[in-house]
């Protein structure tokens, strides 16, 4: 008799600290706490949209109050042009030269950078020399 219910305690203690009773146990509160991290995540990803649109102000702003007649715009596009071909032979020499020194690899990195740098910079000449006309 008193195997038996040392055997029927082993069995109760097992069962009662098997692993699926700890998920009952634990899925409503890992569910909550879930639902929660969302809602933080969520709240978040909203204050950071907020805060990017009042500190930096989408570039298309000047441009709508602005806008540039289908003339214009083709003016700016060829004086852009113009600028960004007076820059390529200083831009093709420097990464001849980088590529003798670092490899072509970072040579065309550089250049993809530098290229793109002075495009924006270009463009954001010519709409603020065109826009309105």
């Amino acid at each position: 008799m008193n195997r038996l219910l040392s055997l029927l305690a082993v069995a109760l203690i097992a069962t009662a600290g098997s692993p699926a009773s700890a998920m009952d146990w634990l899925s409503p509160h890992l569910e909550s706490q879930r639902q929660q991290n969302i809602q933080r995540h969520q709240q978040e990803g909203a204050r950071s949209r907020q805060k990017q649109q009042v500190e930096r102000p989408s570039a298309k702003r000047p441009s709508q109050a602005r806008p540039m007649s289908p003339r214009a715009e083709a003016q700016a596009r060829a004086e852009g042009k113009k600028v960004m071909q007076s820059h390529r032979p200083r831009m093709e020499r420097e990464h001849k030269r980088r590529v003798q020194r670092d490899g072509r690899a970072s040579a065309d990195r550089w250049l993809k950078a530098e290229a793109f740098a002075l495009g924006k910079r270009v463009g954001k000449q010519m709409r603020a020399k065109y826009a309105g006309r």
